[in-house]
């Protein structure tokens, strides 16, 4: 019992008075926003350290892609994929029976390129281009592809198509590289 005399004479030491002889205690502005500082300013040091970490880690491409996946945001595409979609080729398409068809036109993405005025013809193709054929006239002709691009899957070298109806287009595949 005899310390809670000496307890109280200390706490009252600490909380200054109003000067103006009330008795009341006044709130010390700095002493409070000292408090504040001690508080905060390891807070917000601690926060822009974690800013800068995260910010150097998710630039690792590989991090990134993993953190644009779980988040379900938008995943960017690896350049290499990018860089097949530019590519292009020459395919050459032959018509068979061997003589000129004039009315056998040749489309790419439904635009019309050429025609077989010779049995021979070559088209300029880029990735996701679809080749397709179309006769104006009855009669079956076959057209087959061919092309010396090592890095072109589709269409593949000597796929052919059959045209046998007027009007009807007739496509190979989406014209397709090795990523």
């Amino acid at each position: 019992m005899v310390r809670l005399p000496q307890r109280r004479a200390q706490r009252q030491r600490r909380i200054p008075r109003d000067s103006g002889g009330s008795g009341k205690p006044t709130l010390d502005w700095r002493s409070w926003a000292d408090g504040v500082d001690r508080v905060l300013l390891p807070v917000a040091l601690a926060c822009l350290c974690m800013l800068v970490v995260v910010q150097a880690v998710t630039a690792i491409p590989a991090v990134r892609r993993f953190v644009d996946e779980r988040s379900g945001g938008f995943v960017q595409e690896p350049e290499t994929t990018a860089a097949a979609v530019s590519r292009q080729a020459v395919l050459h398409l032959y018509l068979a029976p061997a003589r000129p068809r004039p009315d056998v036109v040749v489309t790419v993405n439904g635009q019309a390129r050429a025609v077989f005025d010779q049995p021979e013809l070559t088209v300029t193709v880029h990735s996701g281009d679809v080749v397709g054929v179309r006769s104006g006239e009855p009669g079956v002709a076959f057209v087959q592809v061919d092309h010396a691009d090592d890095h072109l899957l589709l269409p593949a070298p000597g796929q052919t198509l059959e045209i046998d109806q007027p009007g009807v287009v007739v496509s190979f595949p989406a014209v397709e590289f090795v990523p």
